[in-house]
């Protein structure tokens, strides 16, 4: 089985902001990134308060929900922030020449030994093994060799949803075939 695709811009994008923001590794640090500053203003104003003799009867209540609400946007605009970091650091990191290996066509073909790669400028034979993961977002099927890095295969690569679900179905059938194969090898050598 085989499907050819030109790799884009928006693919990398697409999986890089997954792997920043969607692993579970990293949702914990988008988390902390998201409420640290809230939690720091609101410790910070605890603290600074009581040496300033503040007399909170006078203190219009316009105020206190004005500071809340600085306190509390980071919540909100974080995400939005972290997000267009990530796509201005990999446009600038895709626009280096020695990264335009990432973009073009694909060729990805699945047989009995392994996921074939080939791009224009070189080719490649991943194994099939227990470790391969496939993981969907909205546009992507990515099929991890590892925790960091995966093969991307946009599904617009497709010509219907039945094919891109059949192409999926043969990936991890052939993986699964070869949990099977590691596991009774290991059997029958023990």
């Amino acid at each position: 089985m085989r499907v050819l695709f030109n790799q884009t811009e928006e693919d990398i994008i697409e999986y890089s902001l997954y792997q920043q923001l969607e692993t579970p590794k990293r949702k914990v640090y988008k988390l902390i990134l998201q409420f640290f500053p809230t939690i720091l203003f609101f410790i910070l104003i605890w603290i600074i308060t009581p040496f300033q003799n503040f007399d909170f009867e006078e203190f219009p209540y316009i105020m206190f929900i004005l500071i809340g609400l600085l306190g509390i946007s980071p919540i909100f605009f974080m995400p939005y922030f972290i997000k267009k970091l990530i796509v201005i650091k990999n446009k600038a990191f895709l626009e280096n020449k020695e990264n335009d290996v990432l973009l073009g066509k694909r060729i990805i073909e699945l047989n009995d030994i392994g996921l074939i790669v080939v791009t224009e400028k070189n080719q490649g034979v991943i194994e099939w093994r227990k470790d391969l993961k496939i993981v969907e977002t909205k546009n992507l099927m990515l099929l991890y060799i590892n925790s960091e890095s995966a093969f991307i295969i946009p599904k617009r690569a497709f010509e219907t949803t039945q094919e891109y679900e059949k192409f999926k179905e043969k990936t991890k059938t052939l993986i699964d075939k070869t949990l099977k194969e590691n596991i009774l090898h290991n059997i029958s050598s023990n």
